[in-house]
């Protein structure tokens, strides 16, 4: 059972979900492989209270993931702060470790959708063809899709997706490029072999990613609709990232990591310069190295957010 900190008062956890996630993998260490994680979020002010000033706070968020021994995330529901069961994610994978369908249940609108997907492989066990549908228990197949890879000496080069989605066809193409080192210098996408949507470049130090650029179109190729510019730091992390859209708004955000690469600083900034976010974290870990809580600072506020997390392991 998890307890929040610096509150008396009992909390009785129940299983649940903050927020929908892409399907997750954890890398292979010599860790013990996390089996669940049971998370609660809530905010505390200065006097050690738990809050419910506004209504867009709920005083308490659950949330639960469950993995299989790859790491390859199961189950992720999602429940109320009176413990009622809003939305359920289940997943399945193949031997690949390539998930292959996800099915969600929401108890607000009783609506089911799925969405399923299925790879074959070529003799050099790369990925050539993928199918995929989805849709939901009023209008099966409401998207349908066809993407197929190319490559050249062990590099995805190009990729095409055909899709029909709500009766409508598109059809997608990215070419993407390398350096001698075999790593991604740039990709770009057309819809419908004409229509320039996006680019994007890639800059490396000394074969480590150092910046990346993006931009978006609209039909037509011009005039630039959107672009996005991120540094990164040795091992990967974003410490900043600008984005301007073609109607003039501006935003960038600055990042900070921890010894353990975990996000120690969170800044965005907007039009001249005017911060909008502050905060900062601070983590407390379990014996084989997990964070089990978060805390979360704002220079403007008393008020601190707390993230408490219980981690079950595969024996």
């Amino acid at each position: 059972m998890i307890n929040p900190i610096k509150h008396s008062g009992p909390l009785l956890f129940l299983f649940g979900l903050i927020y929908f996630a892409p399907t997750q993998k954890f890398v292979k260490s010599e860790k013990p492989i996390i089996k669940t994680i049971k998370k609660v979020d809530y905010f505390i002010g200065p006097d050690d209270k738990v809050l419910k000033r506004k209504k867009a706070f709920s005083s308490f968020q659950y949330d639960i993931h469950e993995y299989n021994d790859q790491g390859n995330i199961l189950r992720h529901d999602s429940y109320d702060k009176n413990g009622n069961l809003k939305n359920r994610y289940l997943y399945k994978y193949n031997e690949h470790g390539d998930q292959i369908e996800l099915v969600s249940m929401s108890s607000k609108t009783g609506i089911r959708t799925y969405g399923r997907s299925e790879y074959v492989y070529n003799e050099k066990n790369e990925i050539k063809v993928k199918h995929y549908e989805s849709g939901n228990q009023y209008k099966s197949k409401k998207s349908v899709s066809k993407t197929e890879f190319f490559y050249r000496a062990g590099n995805l080069v190009k990729k095409v997706t055909e899709e029909i989605w709500m009766g409508k066809k598109s059809k997608t193409t990215m070419v993407f490029e390398y350096n001698e080192l075999n790593k991604i210098i740039s990709s770009v996408q057309h819809i419908e072999d004409k229509y320039l949507y996006q680019k994007m470049n890639y800059i490396y130090n000394e074969g480590v990613l150092f910046e990346s650029h993006r931009t978006t179109y609209p039909k037509g190729g011009n005039p630039e609709y959107f672009k996005e510019h991120k540094k990164y730091d040795g091992k990967g992390n974003i410490i900043e990232s600008i984005q301007e859209s073609g109607n003039g708004h501006y935003t960038k955000e600055l990042f900070e990591y921890n010894h353990e690469n975990l996000k120690s600083k969170y800044q965005k900034y907007e039009q001249d310069d005017e911060i909008v976010i502050d905060e900062y974290y601070e983590y407390k870990y379990d014996k084989n190295g997990n964070w089990i809580t978060l805390i979360k600072k704002f220079p403007n506020s008393k008020n601190v957010g707390v993230t408490e997390r219980e981690i079950e392991y595969h024996k």
